[in-house]
C-alpha cells in the first residue's frame, strides 16, 4: 500500500479544518469524494495516491466528523 506523505496530510487536515460546516452536512461517501476532489484541484495523484487518500479518510471518518464538529 502506498503511504501518503505529509504534504498530503497537511492538505486532508487543512480542508477538513477549513471547511468543518460544510463536512458535517455530507455524507460519509460524499466527504470521502470531495475531500478527495479538493486534494485532487491542487495535487497531481496517482492511482496509488488516490486510493491512498480514499483509505486513510475512509478510516479517520469518525475523527474528521469529531474535528469538524468542534468550534
Amino acid at each position: 500500500m502506498h503511504s501518503l506523505d505529509s504534504s498530503h496530510l497537511r492538505l486532508i487536515w487543512g480542508i477538513v479544518d477549513a471547511h468543518g460546516l460544510l463536512i458535517q452536512g455530507l455524507s460519509d461517501e460524499a466527504l470521502c469524494f470531495w475531500i478527495l476532489k479538493h486534494i485532487k484541484d491542487r495535487l497531481c495523484l496517482s492511482y496509488e495516491e488516490d486510493h491512498a487518500v480514499k483509505q486513510y479518510v475512509s478510516n479517520r471518518i469518525h475523527l474528521i466528523r469529531d474535528i469538524a464538529d468542534t468550534p
